[in-house]
């Protein structure tokens, strides 16, 4: 009769401790889900034409989510050509908020500088797009403006 106490308090145990992760499962997707269902917040963005006006750098940062840890920042730069014949090309991707700084050196060549990633960050870069523009990149210190 001992025994099957023993295992009867063993099963009741191992249902509560079941029990437990389910409902702790459930609680962190349901905060993940009210967090994700806040719209991306652009906290910087900028539009810089090419000198000869036949493309349009586009560059910003946006911010997904409202509450750590589901917080994401993106910083991204897209070439479009203007009129938007060819579409758009994402030529510049990091995680994390960085500075970014676009520059047309020429009608057909863009630089652009960034400040220094977050450790954690990938960075993605795009030497040279569909109609022959250029993408030169530099990594320093970009001033906030």
């Amino acid at each position: 009769m001992n025994n099957f106490k023993d295992m009867s308090l063993r099963m009741m145990r191992k249902l509560l401790i079941g029990v437990g992760i389910f409902l702790a499962v459930v609680i962190a997707t349901l905060i993940l889900l009210a967090n994700n269902s806040v719209p991306p917040k652009t906290v910087w963005s900028i539009d810089v034409p090419s000198p000869n006006g036949e493309w349009i750098a586009h560059g910003e940062t946006i911010t997904m989510g409202d509450a750590a840890p589901t917080i994401f920042t993106d910083t991204t730069v897209i070439l479009k050509s203007v009129p938007p014949a060819s579409g758009e090309e994402k030529v510049f991707y990091a995680t994390g908020r960085i500075r970014v700084k676009l520059e047309w050196l020429t009608p057909t060549r863009l630089q652009v500088t960034y400040s220094t990633p977050p450790v954690e960050s990938s960075v993605f870069q795009v030497v040279r797009i569909t109609g022959g523009i250029e993408i030169t990149y530099r990594m320093e210190d970009v001033p906030a403006k």
